[in-house]
């Protein structure tokens, strides 16, 4: 079919062909900015998490060491319903 073209239809059909290479590049390039973007939202959301899990656990053990619930706050950053909440799970 290609073959069979006239200057005219060659020429438009080179520039489809540009124009879908282009269009090819750009979605590339916009996948690889996704899949970066995402990754660094991931490894965000793993910090805090992780963050949040070792304040629990401090939480933790300075209640199982008879700290009252301010003193916990003071050290973890906790709110006081936080740890009360805590506290109730972990005494069952």
């Amino acid at each position: 079919r290609v073959n069979k073209l006239n200057k005219d239809e060659m020429r438009a059909y080179r520039l489809s062909e540009r124009d879908f290479e282009d269009m090819k590049k750009n979605m590339t390039g916009y996948i690889s900015y996704q899949r970066e973007d995402a990754k660094k939202e991931g490894i965000q959301q793993g910090r805090v998490e992780g963050r949040t899990e070792g304040r629990l656990e401090i939480a933790l053990n300075v209640l199982k060491r008879g700290y009252s619930i301010e003193e916990v706050s003071a050290l973890t950053s906790l709110t006081s319903a936080e740890i009360d909440e805590l506290r109730k799970l972990t005494s069952d």
